[in-house]
């Protein structure tokens, strides 16, 4: 009788040894890939880059990731720190290189890096334990970028950065927050919308301009509205709608508040 023998070389995924059935649950792996890390489009940066105002110290963050491969940017709430890091992440780089964004529940020693990847963890609302768990990862995590030729950009808890490990001080980069008016004008410039130096210096306008950037691209998106709808009597009115609009809004909210406390 002849003994047939099954060899397997170099296995790549699950391979079966013995007897009876072998079932894999891939669910869970699966769930984790939808509702954590995403790719993202190449052309959803570059319509950031058109609107994009480099903020304060971005070079030193720049120079930082491009030392070390992994940076750690902090910054107050608002500033943009997300926006940044995809910026920073996808300069120098081309079509083939995948750019993908983790979720903070992303387990570090789970995520796979490919060659040249670039990968944003976005940390901001992150509570302590969360962040301490992402720490423990990442020195394994830094050598298999290292390995692949790929960067890493951290956006680091609000009021957080202080529980930094030591071994990781040098990663980490401050960012301030953008001038308000050269971010208007960015977005509005980006929508074809190009304002002189005295339609930003109007009165009203500076109370919105301080803000999240959030708000100021809300902002601009209410101007780019105004224009569209053949109101107003070019950009000193398209600015003034979208200011009232602004505090329309308010008003409504305060109004709804002040109904929800009293009933």
């Amino acid at each position: 009788m002849t003994e047939t023998r099954t060899e397997v070389k170099d296995p790549t995924g699950f391979v079966h040894t013995g007897t009876g059935d072998i079932v894999v649950n891939l669910r869970e792996s699966v769930a984790r890939r939808v509702r954590g890390s995403r790719l993202v489009p190449r052309d959803d940066v570059s319509w950031l880059r058109r609107r994009f105002a480099d903020p304060e110290h971005l070079g030193s963050a720049r120079d930082k990731l491009l030392l070390n491969r992994t940076l750690l940017l902090a910054g107050p709430p608002g500033s943009g720190r997300r926006t940044a890091a995809k910026i920073l992440l996808n300069e120098h780089t081309d079509d083939d290189v995948p750019f993908e964004v983790l979720a903070e529940d992303d387990r570090l020693d789970q995520v796979q890096v490919d060659v040249r990847h670039r990968l944003l963890l976005d940390l901001s609302a992150a509570d302590a334990e969360t962040f301490r768990a992402r720490q423990r990862e990442l020195p394994a995590f830094r050598t298999a970028l290292h390995q692949r030729d790929a960067y890493l950009v951290v956006v680091l808890p609000d009021s957080l950065d202080h529980q930094v490990d030591a071994e990781f001080a040098h990663h980490v980069a401050a960012i301030g927050r953008p001038d308000g008016r050269t971010a208007l004008r960015r977005h509005l410039e980006a929508e074809d919308v190009w304002p002189a130096k005295h339609d930003l210096d109007a009165a009203g306008l500076d109370a919105h301009l301080s803000g999240p950037m959030r708000d100021i691209a809300a902002l601009a998106r209410l101007v780019v509205q105004a224009r569209d709808s053949g109101r107003g009597d070019g950009v000193a009115g398209w600015l003034r709608e979208a200011v009232e609009a602004v505090a329309e809004r308010g008003r409504e909210v305060a109004d709804q508040l002040a109904d929800h406390q009293a009933g």
